[in-house]
């Protein structure tokens, strides 16, 4: 245990010392990796902002079935039933064609003068019905309106189909673009740290060869530089939050209220925690790996010359 304990004080001073001696070297690589880390964290913030978009326009999705002028009572009544039917749906309203032509003209006779005027009510009555959100419920939902359109008394069913298909197919993209991106990222950061820490090794290649010869375990060798991968990741991660952090601030002070109002109710949100953590976790695996590499590449070189 003391010897455990030794192993792991002497990793963190000798890490320590190799950053104090390759102080400019350790920077540049952090900075690196702040702005690579900073691109894929802006991208994943725009993402969250756009499914919390998503979210919120899927809760204000009504499924609208308007009503022929000659629909009966009794049709109405099955109409009704097969609404009440369904076991995800909130809410049904029905909206007589007289209070749909009274709210119309209410909400347009400014901008639609010469509509609101007509001495005819070119409106129908229709149900408006709000389903639960859940899992597969827009499937439920377009299933229920085939249903309700072939019903007799009904003139048609609308519900936003074709805008919702776009925008979650745009959404299927900016997964893909994401994973695309996210992974040529950490792969080109993998490589800037292993360059880094390959400088590191060859600027020590004498004490690393004098340690070895005097018996030093490859283990013993190896933690330091795994140790300095380590810190160069998270630091440039944690600067990349920090400057997320301050954008999305500015942002959301600066044009939060116009961007709601102008773009379907769209905000900039900040990281949720969980997606903080996978990109803490991210650069600490590149810097280890980037480590590991430049290690692995150096060792087995000096085993060859050995040879």
């Amino acid at each position: 245990m003391k010897s455990l304990f030794r192993f792991i004080i002497n990793a963190f001073f000798t890490t320590a010392s190799n950053i104090r001696a390759n102080k400019q070297l350790f920077l540049v690589s952090v900075g690196t990796t702040a702005i690579a880390f900073s691109i894929l964290s802006l991208f994943l913030a725009i993402f969250v902002s756009l499914t919390s978009t998503l979210d919120k326009l899927e809760g204000q999705v009504r499924l609208k079935v308007y009503l022929k002028d000659s629909a009966s009572s009794e049709e109405r009544d099955r109409i009704e039933q097969y609404a009440n039917s369904i076991a995800i749906i909130e809410s049904v309203e029905y909206l007589a064609k007289e209070d749909a032509w009274k709210s119309f003209k209410k909400e347009f006779s400014n901008r639609l003068p010469i509509l609101t005027d007509l001495e005819f009510n070119p409106l129908p009555s229709s149900y408006q019905i709000k389903f639960k959100q859940g899992q597969q419920y827009l499937d439920v939902l377009a299933t229920a309106a085939e249903k309700f359109s072939a019903l007799q008394g009904v003139e048609s069913v609308d519900y936003g189909r074709e805008w919702i298909n776009r925008f979650q197919n745009f959404m299927m993209f900016m997964r893909i673009f994401l994973l695309t991106a996210g992974g040529l990222l950490a792969l080109g950061l993998i490589l800037i740290v292993s360059n880094t820490i390959k400088l590191s090794i060859y600027s020590r290649s004498d004490e690393i060869e004098l340690m070895q010869m005097i018996g030093a375990t490859p283990r013993f060798v190896k933690a330091p530089f795994l140790l300095e991968g380590a810190v160069q990741g998270l630091c440039g991660s944690a600067l990349a939050l920090l400057l997320l952090n301050l954008i999305q601030r500015y942002v959301d002070i600066q044009f939060g209220g116009a961007m709601e109002s102008s773009f379907l109710g769209f905000r900039f949100h900040y990281l949720p925690g969980a997606y903080v953590c996978g990109l803490i976790l991210l650069s600490l695996v590149v810097g280890l790996l980037g480590s590991l590499f430049s290690i692995f590449q150096f060792l087995s070189r000096d085993g060859e010359n050995d040879k």
